[in-house]
This record gives C-alpha cells, sequence and structure tokens, in this order.
C-alpha cells in the first residue's frame, strides 16, 4: 500500500511540474517597456521613445526612433544611431506594429508622460517578412 501512495506522489508531482513548465513557457512571450527619452536595445535594434502625445481622439500616441544593425556600445554613446544617419521619428499608437529582426513587437500600452509597453505579438516565416504567425 506504501508503494501505491508513493506512486500517487510521484505522479501528482509529475502532473504539478508538467504543468507549471507548460504555463511558464505559454506566458514567456518577450515584451519590453521603454521610459520616454531612453534607448532600449531589443533584437539587434536601438529603439528610442522620444515622447508620448495625444492623437485626435485623445488616444495616447508614442513616439519612437529606430536603428537596427548598430554595435551594442553605441547605446551607450550621445549618438545612439552609430555611424547610420539619425534615425527619423515614427508614431505608434496602442495596437500598431514594429518589425525587430523577425519577431513583430506589438504595442500594448502606453503611460503618458511614462512608458511605453511593447509585447511580442507575432513571429515572421520568411525571409521577407510576408508570412507571420501569432505567437502563443
Amino acid at each position: 500500500m506504501s508503494y501505491f501512495s508513493n506512486g500517487k506522489r510521484f505522479a501528482a508531482t509529475l502532473v504539478l511540474i508538467v504543468s507549471g513548465l507548460f504555463v511558464s513557457c505559454k506566458n514567456s512571450e518577450p515584451s519590453f517597456t521603454i521610459e520616454i527619452g531612453k534607448v532600449v536595445r531589443v533584437d539587434g535594434c536601438h529603439v528610442k521613445l522620444d515622447l508620448v502625445r495625444y492623437y485626435k481622439d485623445d488616444s495616447p500616441l508614442g513616439d519612437f526612433n529606430l536603428v537596427c544593425n548598430v554595435s551594442e556600445s553605441a547605446l551607450k554613446e550621445k549618438k545612439w544611431w552609430g555611424d547610420q544617419p539619425q534615425p527619423l521619428m515614427f508614431s505608434m499608437l496602442v495596437g500598431d506594429c514594429l518589425c525587430l529582426d523577425k519577431t513583430w513587437y506589438c504595442v500594448e500600452a502606453i503611460d503618458p508622460g511614462r512608458s511605453a509597453t511593447l509585447k511580442a505579438t507575432f513571429k515572421t516565416l520568411d525571409s521577407d517578412k510576408t508570412v507571420i504567425n501569432r505567437i502563443r
């Protein structure tokens, strides 16, 4: 009888471990939060949130700069874009997406006056980035 109870305990422990791994893997989609005026490195690209303003319907709108294929050491320099031309600004609302390497990051939230959070939402399946799959 003690062997059976140990077997039940082992099975229950195994179920908990596998469940924990499944949940932790399922919720591990990368995301990043960027503060106004800061530059972060994501998938080989440097992303800067310049400011947050409001769109015509009062939705927060983030103004970003982006440069890819730049050395990580440039992140600490005043010219964080390296030896490339200074990047132009572009705007994104909540739900808008940006491709960095092979991952599409979508704006999940914008905290006016503070930061924006982007979440890995899609992965490209081909080299020209025309076929994407949702990250689940």
